[in-house]
């Protein structure tokens, strides 16, 4: 599938995990046509932030005229996990008593 795609079965079903793919979602016409409105662009600002972080940008233009957006900036997963990692294993230590 598409990122436009993807950004259609959020806006839908406010979300767009694997449960959303299915083949009736695939072939929804009203799915298909909120796709061809999604554009992708590329961020210099997002790009530059490669390769520690990850970014999106997301706005939404209504038919009112109201625009939303929303802005999201996070470590790459490898980072995360070792993070997580650390931290667990912080906690599986034993105290001295």
């Amino acid at each position: 599938m598409s990122i436009p795609f993807g950004v259609a079965l959020a806006l839908k079903f406010g979300k767009a995990g694997m449960n959303e793919f299915s083949n009736q979602t695939i072939e929804d016409n009203e799915l298909l046509q909120l796709s061809q409105r999604v554009e992708v662009l590329p961020s210099e600002e997002l790009s530059n932030l490669v390769p520690d972080k990850r970014g999106a940008i997301v706005e939404v233009d209504m038919e009112s005229g109201n625009t939303y957006s929303y802005r999201s900036i996070f470590q790459r997963v490898s980072q995360r996990i070792h993070l997580l990692m650390q931290n667990s294993i912080k906690i599986l230590r034993p105290r001295a008593i």
